[in-house]
């Protein structure tokens, strides 16, 4: 990895020229960002790599869903389908990419649609559906082509922004002053025990940037969930082949190591797009372990359920764990709050006369 950001250093004047004046542009107005009557959620972040961004979506969409209708819009990464894209929940993740459809199987009332161009997706989406109250854009931070009217910036506890550096050189998208237009940052993946000394460290730096509305969470496991028929199962002592095609499966291996669940890994890469002869791979080293059960994360649920009929051929019963994000000191009802506000305050400005 060394070694490809040192061969990519001559390319950084380049990135960065083009990402000044890309935002430049925008804020001068040379470039349209475009305004809706309809209360939009931007949740995204400055980096690259997985920073919480669908686990904190699908907790906006739970906390909303009963007294809104709402919609997430998102890229749909590495899904093999262009442009606009209404979700559903038969489709497969390479119609759809992997996360879309983890949140709209898991809220099936809520609208989800997949488009490059936020812009087109929500034009399209509310074209369709004119009962939609509200719209989450799913990692649409750079996409300013968009103006949201509530900005959550997510960042992670061992790698924040601030300490962090421009592509190639390190991992940001943009500059860190972009971090100026966020209304909210939630410092994610936090340890389950942080000091009040650390929040108040990660409070000073972001108050650089204005930002007044900073909150800490964590991750927390759920439960393991049989793929087929959403049973709860208890793994404890039991031999599992872990699949994962996750960023950084190093939090979910240290809870499964906590829990008892006696296990061989098999990591691929981040959204890897499985394939039958991974499905074969899978299978030698589940009869070498003597395995009882193939245990995947949840987003790689959506990906091996395309492969049921072989799975159960191979008498390879597959589980999944989910995850919920959960904030620290009392941030969860003041998080809450300014979400639940910004959505009543303006859910119906697009419906007024």
């Amino acid at each position: 990895m060394l070694l490809i950001r040192i061969l990519a250093l001559p390319i950084l004047p380049i990135f960065a020229l083009i990402v000044l004046i890309r935002n430049w542009s925008y804020d001068r107005g040379y470039l349209a960002s475009n305004k809706f009557d309809i209360p939009i959620i931007c949740i995204g972040n400055l980096s690259v790599g997985g920073t919480g961004k669908t686990p904190h979506t699908e907790y906006v969409v739970n906390l909303i869903k009963d007294e809104v209708v709402p919609c997430v819009i998102s890229r749909g990464y590495k899904r093999k389908t262009k442009g606009y894209l209404e979700v559903l929940p038969d489709m497969t993740a390479s119609q759809t990419g992997d996360e879309p459809l983890q949140i709209k199987r898991k809220f099936p009332n809520a609208y989800v649609a997949v488009a490059e161009e936020r812009l087109n997706g929500i034009t399209n989406v509310l074209i369709d559906h004119e009962e939609i109250d509200v719209i989450i854009l799913d990692d649409a931070f750079q996409h300013r082509a968009v103006r949201a009217g509530l900005n959550v910036l997510l960042t992670t506890y061992d790698e924040p922004f601030f300490d962090d550096k421009l592509m190639p050189f390190g991992n940001l998208r943009e500059f860190k002053k972009g971090a100026k237009r966020a209304d909210i940052l939630v410092i994610t993946k936090c340890p389950d025990h942080l000091k009040t000394e650390e929040m108040n460290k990660f409070k000073e730096q972001a108050s650089n940037y204005g930002i007044k509305s900073i909150y800490f969470s964590k991750i927390s496991y759920g439960h393991f969930i049989d793929l087929m028929s959403h049973e709860t199962l208890d793994l404890s002592s039991e031999k599992v082949v872990l699949v994962t095609g996750i960023a950084e499966p190093k939090p979910m291996t240290e809870f499964l190591d906590s829990k008892g669940v006696i296990y061989e890994h098999l990591a691929f890469r981040d959204h890897h797009a499985f394939s039958s002869e991974d499905i074969t791979k899978i299978k030698e080293l589940f009869d070498t372990f003597e395995a009882k059960r193939v245990l995947c994360t949840e987003k790689d649920a959506v990906r091996l359920k395309a492969f049921s009929e072989k799975l159960k051929e191979l008498n390879m019963p597959v589980c999944f764990l989910n995850i919920t994000i959960s904030f620290i000191d009392e941030g969860s009802q003041k998080f809450n709050d300014e979400i639940v506000t910004y959505v009543r305050d303006n859910k119906d400005n697009h419906r007024t006369p």
